[in-house]
């Protein structure tokens, strides 16, 4: 997946949340969620979400995803 569909995606995941730190909170759901399903391509590419969205809105970023490992 390239770097516009990554942003595209990221785009609509706050349009689809409705804010970007909910957005933050549904990516670090799905990449737990795809790594405990050993899913490690998915939650690379759920992770390129994540740092997508903190590099839209830095300042909704702290504390806003626990990704757990």
């Amino acid at each position: 997946m390239n770097r516009l569909q990554i942003s595209r995606m990221a785009r609509a995941l706050v349009r689809t949340e409705g804010s970007t730190k909910a957005a933050l909170h549904e990516a670090a759901r799905v990449i737990s969620q795809e790594q405990s399903r050993g899913r490690a391509d998915k939650a690379d590419i759920w992770r390129a979400i994540r740092d997508e969205l903190l590099a839209l809105a830095p300042s909704d970023a702290p504390g806003a995803v626990a990704e757990r490992g």
